[in-house]
C-alpha cells in the first residue's frame, strides 16, 4: 500500500523573504517525515493484527482437527 503526499503551495506561502521560503520547505519536509512515520506505525499495527488473526485461525484449525478425531 503506497500513499502519495501532495504539497500545495498557495500564493500566500510563495510570497515573502527567503527565510519564509526556507521555513515553508522545512515545514513541508517535516510533514513528509510525519506522514512516513504515520505510515510505518499503521503498517506495524496492521501486520501485528494480521499475525494475531493467523495464529487464532491456526488454533481453531487445530481444535477442529482434534474434535474431528474424537
Amino acid at each position: 500500500m503506497f500513499f502519495k503526499v501532495v504539497i500545495i503551495v498557495t500564493s500566500a506561502d510563495a510570497e515573502g523573504a527567503d527565510g519564509g521560503a526556507e521555513g515553508g520547505r522545512a515545514r513541508a519536509a517535516q510533514a513528509v517525515q510525519h506522514g512516513a512515520r504515520l505510515r510505518r506505525k499503521l503498517q506495524r499495527r496492521l501486520t501485528r493484527q494480521a499475525i494475531a488473526e493467523a495464529k487464532a485461525i491456526k488454533e481453531q484449525i487445530h481444535v477442529l482437527a482434534y474434535v474431528a478425531e474424537l
